[in-house]
């Protein structure tokens, strides 16, 4: 009888448990919902000042001897700032046209997977310019980023 009672303590103990842990994922997905539409849109405000300042300051620094090591990091940094802006819209895009199921699949697929099923959430929707502007920051980040690599190389290797 004691083993008994025993193995409805673990099982109530393991429920509660993976309720805890549901409660804290469900917290998880309504935070980053509300920073993707409270925070994202000044978030995007910073981030073309951050492109202006990569075209009009980093990009020249970079072709000079000196202070190419400095242009590389600075732009490494703002490639993962971009990144972060594309992975919360991913996510907001997700969430609002297809829901938290779509988010759920997206966090499955190595946590960024939110960018591509954003697109084909917009896509489906024929939102054509969430289409575009996902693929964008995906093109902007990454770029800036392969860029900022190759220049922190070549400023070592000098």
């Amino acid at each position: 009888m004691l083993e008994r009672l025993k193995g409805i303590g673990s099982i109530a103990v393991l429920l509660a448990i993976m309720a805890i842990i549901g409660i804290v994922v469900g917290f998880l997905f309504l935070g980053i919902h509300w920073i993707s539409g409270n925070v994202l849109p000044t978030m995007i405000e910073i981030g073309w000042i951050l492109v202006a300042i990569t075209l009009l300051v980093a990009l020249p620094m970079s072709f000079l001897r000196a202070t190419r090591a400095i242009a590389g990091h600075a732009m490494m940094l703002f490639s993962y700032y971009f990144g972060v802006v594309a992975w919360l819209s991913g996510f907001l895009f997700s969430y609002e046209l297809w829901g938290g199921w779509a988010v759920f699949i997206g966090l499955i697929i190595a946590g960024v997977g939110v960018v591509p099923i954003g697109m084909l959430a917009a896509a489906f929707h024929s939102q054509w310019s969430g289409v575009g502007l996902l693929f964008g920051m995906v093109v902007l980040t990454f770029g800036v980023r392969f860029y900022a690599a190759y220049v922190i190389v070549r400023s070592q290797n000098e």
